[in-house]
């Protein structure tokens, strides 16, 4: 079975507690297959860009995760024109090109045979925060679309203010702890529990990415949301 992740970091890995591992050990399938279409600071727009050659690879099973730094664009002008910049956006990030991204992704994958789409986590661990009420506002969007089609959708976002509770630290207004978090785990080996704790965070190492608590808890929803006909045993033949 192949499984495809299409997203950003926080199906890369690189800078978050790496939701594709945690996945599969969950299944308790030996004969899975991963592409791991992540990728740093994409928006929905980049993402549908990439799509394509994610089915092209003809996997079993997608799941996409998408759309929080198109969230973290919207937030000031500064946080707009950086990732227009980067990330060669066609125009500056709004609420409607963040839709029409999320459409054109949607489109991209239809013909994957199952399809399950994550909601997205906390931005900041103030849940009442503009942060996390644009994060709510693109998950209804999410959520939708996914309905619409026919769609598993993964509700990650409660599950992860579930571990945050009230009274969480909000989003800072630079982004100065994503490259602090990956220095402590890079140079000194920390866990993202640890570097959370040191941010003042619960369940993100720096107000963005998964802790490893909650890449379990994440995986957990993932694979509830998958169709049983997935959640095989190993090998028939044991």
């Amino acid at each position: 079975m192949r499984i495809a992740f299409l997203g950003a970091s926080l199906v890369k890995g690189s800078v978050s507690a790496p939701l594709p591992p945690r996945v599969v050990a969950r299944l308790g399938r030996d004969d899975i297959q991963i592409l791991n279409a992540g990728v740093n600071g994409d928006l929905a727009w980049n993402v549908a860009r990439r799509a394509p050659a994610v089915v092209a690879w003809k996997p079993d099973v997608v799941f996409i995760l998408a759309g929080s730094n198109d969230v973290l664009a919207s937030l000031t002008d500064g946080r707009a024109r950086l990732y227009r910049l980067w990330k060669k956006l066609p125009q500056a990030p709004d609420s409607r090109f963040t839709r029409d991204s999320l459409n054109a992704m949607f489109a991209a994958v239809r013909t994957v045979p199952h399809v399950i789409v994550g909601t997205l986590p906390p931005l900041g661990e103030d849940l009442d925060s503009v942060a996390c009420l644009r994060v709510r506002e693109t998950n209804e969007v999410i959520a939708h679309a996914a309905n619409e089609r026919g769609w598993s959708v993964a509700d990650i976002y409660p599950a992860i203010a579930a571990r945050i509770g009230p009274g969480g630290r909000p989003l800072p207004s630079r982004d100065h702890l994503v490259l602090s978090a990956a220095l402590q785990r890079r140079i000194l080996r920390r866990s993202y529990e640890s570097i959370a704790r040191t941010h003042g965070f619960r369940a993100l190492s720096d107000g963005i990415h998964l802790t490893e608590g909650s890449g379990d808890v994440a995986a957990d929803v993932i694979v509830r949301a998958m169709p049983g006909s997935l959640q095989s045993r190993r090998s028939d033949s044991i």
